[in-house]
């Protein structure tokens, strides 16, 4: 069966960024939603194919040759699917959705599923590769599916709040370069910011057993987090330094090491115009941190130093080198830009990605509303690791995918409880 040819959609640097990652792990944002209520699956059809009238590389399935997406007039009906199952395999099923695969050259790009039980409330999963989009845009995905869902059901409240049914189509850099004067963009690529670098051999133990896909996931509670980040905004430090330190500290103990050196995505959005929406699509820099094991410093210590590292960093527009790097080699054929990714040494086996706090304003599917929302990244083969947080009603949420044994994912799990009872003692002894 021939599929009908769509649009013709360019690649972007920053897409291709994520098909070099792709090589190495799997490269998916994703998130489960659990909601009070059942989903209409007619109006969530309707809703997934409005995402697709306003982001078509949704759709779309990746060209090696003509570097470019290709989209697929019969893609869309292809996004939503239905599990069902009964009450023990509820949560097993839930997973197995939240880790399934995405293939870039297949389209689509996007995976809506509603599992459900005899009874009880839907929950709702939603994955997309990271070629389509980083987490800032998955979120306006998710913002688009959610606003189309209410106003194909009747329920749109009409608040202010709720997320626009419309996002501009463009997905290139220059969204957000042009709000930066030319010269200013000069002295950012002239200047090498000399940020430490990667120990590539730095990775988890190794671990005997056959692989699977698997999910760690550990909560802080909503008044923890609050207490924690209090405590540490006294010292000027921000949510993301409390985190990056505890587990940097953590990994040190796991590897063995007196430090390490994380990267830490930034969201270019934030050099947008004020009002300005962006496409959906990557814009996403990054910074490194070294931080010191937990033998060498107590955890506020760590956090003044991984602060100052981060305060410093920010400010030298240090995480737009890369993607402006990107642009100006764009013309260049994939193997060639291959080799300037390999040569930056990317990714790193450790990593670290805090995808900041989802308002529940951003996901109203009207009056089904959202109870918990589960947000995790990249598939990772171990003895790679990232960790993923995510803030939603106050609850931060570590979470960690990877191929990985019954060993392993037992010290996957360690490595987020640790880091999270870092956070939970700051909390309580505040």
């Amino acid at each position: 069966m021939t599929q009908d040819q769509g649009a013709i959609v360019p690649l972007q640097p920053l897409d291709t960024i994520q098909r070099y990652f792709d090589e190495r792990q799997e490269a998916l944002v994703r998130c489960a939603l659990a909601l009070d209520g059942r989903l209409n699956l007619a109006a969530l059809k309707e809703a997934c194919a409005h995402v697709v009238t306003a982001v078509p590389a949704a759709a779309g399935a990746f060209d090696a040759r003509a570097n470019c997406w290709r989209t697929f007039d019969d893609a869309s009906v292809r996004i939503l699917r239905l599990l069902t199952c009964d009450d023990d395999a509820y949560d097993k099923t839930v997973r197995t959705a939240l880790l399934a695969h995405l293939n870039p050259m297949v389209a689509p790009q996007l995976r809506v599923t509603v599992v459900r039980r005899p009874t009880g409330p839907d929950t709702l999963v939603v994955c997309a590769h990271h070629m389509l989009c980083d987490f800032g845009g998955f979120r306006q995905v998710l913002s688009l599916l959610s606003s189309a869902y209410a106003r194909a059901t009747g329920e749109d409240t009409g608040s202010d709040a709720a997320p626009s049914l419309t996002v501009p189509a463009t997905r290139g850099l220059l969204q957000i370069t042009r709000n930066i004067p030319a010269t200013h963009l000069a002295r950012v690529l002239a200047h090498d910011p000399r940020a430490p670098k990667a120990d590539p051999d730095l990775v988890m133990p190794a671990a005997s057993g056959s692989a699977c896909p698997r999910l760690a996931r550990r909560d802080i509670a909503a008044a923890d987090f609050e207490q924690a980040c209090a405590t540490v905004a006294a010292v000027g430090a921000t949510a993301n330094d409390l985190l990056l330190a505890a587990y940097g500290r953590t990994l040190c103990s796991a590897v063995g090491s007196d430090s390490v050196v994380l990267p830490c995505p930034i969201d270019l959005r934030r050099y947008a115009r004020a009002g300005q929406t962006c496409g959906v699509c990557n814009l996403t820099g990054s910074l490194s941190c070294r931080v010191s094991s937990y033998v060498r410093e107590p955890l506020m210590a760590t956090i003044a130093a991984v602060s100052r590292q981060m305060r410093v960093a920010k400010a030298s527009d240090a995480g737009l080198r890369d993607p402006l790097m990107l642009e100006a080699v764009k013309a260049l054929p994939y193997d060639a830009m291959r080799g300037i990714f390999e040569n930056a040494g990317m990714p790193d086996a450790l990593s670290y990605t805090n995808l900041g706090v989802t308002r529940e304003a951003q996901v109203d599917f009207g009056q089904t509303k959202v109870t918990d929302m589960l947000v995790a990244t990249a598939t990772r083969p171990w003895p790679t690791f990232q960790l993923s947080a995510h803030t939603f009603g106050g609850t931060c949420t570590l979470t960690a995918c990877m191929d990985a044994s019954d060993e392993a994912a037992e010290v996957a799990q360690q490595v987020l409880d640790v880091t999270a009872e870092q956070v939970e003692l700051l909390a309580r002894h505040a």
